[in-house]
């Protein structure tokens, strides 16, 4: 996913030119070099434009045609995951710079070092992982450098922003579970007339180590996410919220970002420990960037598993690509809406996105003068639907507090107002978020509404439209009348990578459609079924690969076998570029003969 079309400095290699030595980089190391920067971390320059084409290309600067490359002393920006103290021993004694190894999460640390060492830290047995410390930025929805509305201050600010009661919000009794909010975005403006206070209301904070500090916004997009989930509803004074009355939630606040914007991976994970560690029940994400991180996606998968729910914005790009945090399968994926309750047209869509929320044109409380002044205005972007559902979660679950953030999202999944195609899509997820009708569902069912709580929690959450499974005993599956087709796919390294479909040639009438897997399903054996129905004709399989390097025999030993009613049809696929394609027509249909005309009678004669 596109979060930003530059090639960070600190990040870019390149990946898929493998005729092109690296600068500095004797002849023989370069092969070693290539492959482990490949297995580190495979840059992505774009995901699929709208008509599924691949955009990938090699790591080129976004403002020249020149090629970046490292020689083997140049220093790189790391995330390592270790299995024990040995591998943060032996991270720390690689680590260059004067700072060393800084502590992120449990068996995480960040870190600098020579491009020449990653070979030692990736073969040290006692290091899970070694990626790339990337860049992470706030996503407002920008048209010409400019926010969509131009961050209108003006003078007639809507008391109600039309988002809050579309979401249900005033409908729905703010209750006394005293949930805490955390917000990971640029800081908070502490002072805002319309916010609670660290003084009046104990709101608390914490700065990874940026300039500045927690409660001093000198962007304004955190203050204005906030604002949306709690500003003050009681005061007669500016806009009120989904959770307006302050005594009944805590707000956490992480600088996630700094002032400018935009951070790294590191400390964003070193925020959202903060949040866990100090009691945050919600999280609200409205950033993202980067490649998928299996570090990132394990510290999120273990916070799920202890209760902890996650909200992050889909992304901005109007396209189908997967964006990171908010496409990992323990977060909610949000979409924003328009207040005619329409797709936003720069909101991303993909099987990961899971519900919407109110995006263009909300108004909510913002700083000003690099966060010394106050004030309001209406920004656009995904960033501005995710409050929304980060709020409403934490209503809701206010008032039943002995649920799991498992059932909680299932309810609001649910309850969800449907909209686009019937039923979940990938444009809206489930749909609207609805406050109030997760609220009485709750009150008829209970707990139960969200359904069971599998053990680890983890092991429900896929995320996207198959996140929710309705608890209601399911019928009988209708038998194949026509002919079963059966995929078989083993995954190699980069299944994030891997999609395929299976479409009627006559109609365009796409059967099914698989993937993009987790990055977690490295050498993991899939089967799909379809029903073909004959009389439809010819059918044709395509596998993608985002990368272009197929599923085997670089990067894994994958591999796809296809049958159609257990006879093969395609073996040992998987060795292909970025395409592979398959056609299957069905044996031809008898016949059916004309029908016999009746015997013509003979001419009656003239009378005579």
């Amino acid at each position: 996913m596109r979060f930003e079309a530059n090639i960070f400095a600190s990040l870019a290699l390149l990946l898929s030119m493998q005729e092109t030595a690296f600068a500095g980089v004797p002849v023989e190391e370069e092969d070693l070099l290539i492959e482990q920067g490949r297995a580190l971390q495979r840059m992505k320059i774009d995901g699929n434009n709208d008509d599924g084409n691949s955009k990938d290309k090699p790591a080129i600067s976004a403002t020249t045609d020149e090629v970046i490359t490292y020689s083997a002393t140049d220093e790189v920006d790391l995330i390592i995951k270790y299995y024990n103290e040995d591998g943060k021993k032996e991270a720390s004694n690689l680590a260059s710079g004067d700072e060393g190894v800084k502590d992120v999460a449990k068996n995480v640390v960040a870190m600098k070092a020579k491009y020449g060492d990653m070979q030692k830290l990736l073969d040290d047995p006692n290091i899970k992982y070694v990626e790339f410390d990337e860049e992470v930025h706030a996503l407002p929805y920008l048209r010409h450098g400019k926010d969509e509305d131009d961050h209108r201050r003006l003078q007639t600010v809507p008391p109600v922003p039309y988002g809050i009661p579309m979401v249900q919000a005033p409908d729905v009794p703010m209750g006394n579970g005293n949930i805490t909010i955390c917000v990971v975005d640029t800081g908070y403006g502490d002072g805002h007339p319309d916010l609670p206070t660290s003084s009046a209301n104990g709101v608390r904070g914490y700065n990874p180590g940026y300039p500045g500090s927690w409660d001093v916004d000198g962007n304004n997009h955190g203050t204005h996410c906030a604002g949306t989930i709690g500003a003050i509803g009681t005061n007669s004074v500016g806009v009120t919220s989904v959770n307006p009355d302050p005594s009944k939630f805590y707000f956490y606040i992480g600088k996630g970002l700094s002032d400018g914007g935009s951070g790294t991976t590191s400390r964003v994970m070193q925020t959202v420990e903060a949040c866990v560690n100090n009691g945050a029940k919600v999280v609200s994400l409205s950033l993202g960037g980067g490649s998928p991180s299996s570090t990132f996606e394990e510290l999120y998968k273990g916070h799920y598993d202890n209760g902890v729910l996650f909200i992050a914005a889909a992304g901005n790009d109007g396209d189908s690509g997967l964006g990171y945090p908010a496409s990992y399968p323990h977060l909610m994926s949000v979409a924003a809406v328009q207040s005619n309750e329409n797709r936003a047209g720069y909101s991303q869509y993909n099987d990961q996105v899971e519900i919407a929320g109110p995006g263009s044109g909300v108004w909510s409380t913002i700083t000003t003068n690099n966060g010394a002044g106050f004030s309001y205005a209406s920004f656009s972007g995904t960033s501005m639907a995710t409050p929304h559902v980060a709020g409403v979660a934490a209503l809701v679950w206010s008032n039943f507090p002995l649920c799991t953030n498992h059932q909680i999202r299932n309810v609001l999944l649910r309850t969800a107002k449907d909209k686009g195609d019937p039923g979940c899509d990938r444009f809206y997820g489930y749909g609207i978020v609805q406050a109030k009708a997760a609220y009485d569902l709750l009150l008829e069912e209970g707990c139960d509404a969200g359904g069971d709580n599998p053990s680890p929690l983890s092991d429900g959450s896929v995320g996207g439209c198959t996140q929710y499974v309705d608890t209601n005993p399911t019928a009988a599956p209708t038998p194949c009348v026509g002919s079963m087709i059966r995929l078989d796919l083993l995954t190699d390294n980069y299944p994030a990578e891997t999609t395929w479909t299976i479409e009627v040639d006559e109609t365009e009438v796409v059967l099914e459609s698989g993937g993009p897997y987790s990055s977690g399903d490295r050498g993991v054996l899939f089967t799909h079924e379809v029903c073909m129905d004959p009389a439809e004709g010819c059918v044709t399989f395509t596998m993608n690969d985002s990368y272009g390097d197929g599923i085997c025999c670089a990067y894994g030993q994958g591999r796809y076998d296809l049958f159609v009613d257990d006879e093969p049809w395609v073996t040992n696929g998987g060795e292909f570029d970025s395409i592979d394609t398959h056609t299957y027509c069905p044996p031809d249909t008898p016949v059916t003969p004309d029908p016999t005309p009746d015997p013509t009678p003979d001419p009656t004669p003239d009378p005579t």
